[in-house]
């Protein structure tokens, strides 16, 4: 989000709620989110960050959807690597992305998981706050969920297996010149 602050994609964080297109990725446009390589389930620290099938038409607002796409298509195939083990059907969302509702819908839909965004944006922080307090023999409440997503149906298998090509595509771009 920082990064498309700084170079002018994004203004403020609640241009991410809601989008007047389809899913990006369902129009041929993803955004892979590869700034600093890649990690799980590829572990490729030579990929590099890339937008793919723009066209003439393409819109800022085109580009926006595409890169919140993309970290949910990231964070996606971190669920489906995970759901090889164990099922998933829940999955807890916090940070500054929580606060875009489509993010958080278009993860549901694409995992159909329900996705749970508490009412603390900062989990992390407030769990180093809940451990303190614990050393002074005290107790936070544990937050409550502030709203829930439930799955759309959609064919998150597609989505997936299109974001797999750009992803591809992305990998190996930072290796060093031959001869």
């Amino acid at each position: 989000m920082n990064w498309a602050q700084r170079i002018g994609l994004l203004n403020e964080p609640t241009e991410l709620n809601a989008f007047a297109a389809g899913p990006a990725i369902d129009r041929g446009l993803a955004f892979v989110p590869a700034l600093s390589g890649l990690g799980s389930p590829h572990w490729d620290d030579s990929a590099a960050g890339l937008f793919i099938g723009m066209t003439g038409a393409t819109t800022r607002q085109d580009m926006q959807q595409a890169l919140i796409e993309g970290i949910a298509l990231r964070a996606s195939e971190i669920v489906v690597a995970m759901a090889s083990d164990a099922p998933i059907t829940r999955i807890s969302v916090d940070g500054g992305v929580s606060r875009s509702r489509y993010l958080c819908q278009f993860l549901a839909d694409t995992t159909g998981c329900t996705v749970v965004i508490p009412s603390v944006d900062e989990l992390t922080a407030y769990g180093t706050a809940q451990l303190a307090a614990c050393a002074l023999v005290e107790t936070l409440e544990t937050p409550q969920p502030s709203q829930t997503m439930t799955p759309n149906p959609c064919d998150g298998a597609a989505r997936l297996a299109r974001f797999a090509q750009a992803v591809d595509r992305s990998k190996d771009w930072h290796t060093p010149a031959v001869g």
